[in-house]
């Protein structure tokens, strides 16, 4: 199977941040997505989900619970579930969410 991202969708998280969801998990459990970040990604927790930020280019300030990190190309980091997070700054990164990411998982802080 191959996903070609020029056929999917993007969806805009708000005017910072844009999700192209390039694996939907289906017989699998986790989904994978590359974002864009300009700007503000706000704290949020995923309550069942944990997620892996694989940094592709540009820089951002990720904060996980009390604690942040400057990430560029070739970071990982990995937030649990349960753990506020947000990221700051001009980045793509791919995200991998399991089991699969579902909007009713998630409160914004």
């Amino acid at each position: 199977m191959i996903v070609k991202a020029q056929q999917v969708a993007a969806r805009n998280v708000n005017s910072d941040l844009e999700i192209l969801p390039l694996y939907n998990g289906a017989g699998f459990p986790f989904d994978v997505a590359r974002a864009k970040l300009d700007g503000e990604h706000p704290l949020c927790v995923n309550h069942v989900s944990d997620r892996i930020y694989y940094f592709l280019s540009g820089e951002a300030k990720v904060t996980v619970e009390d604690r942040t990190y400057a990430a560029g190309p070739g970071d990982t980091v990995i937030v649990r579930k349960g753990e506020p997070h947000g990221l700051l700054g001009s980045a793509e990164y791919l995200v991998v969410t399991s089991p699969s990411f579902k909007p009713e998982n998630e409160s914004w802080l």
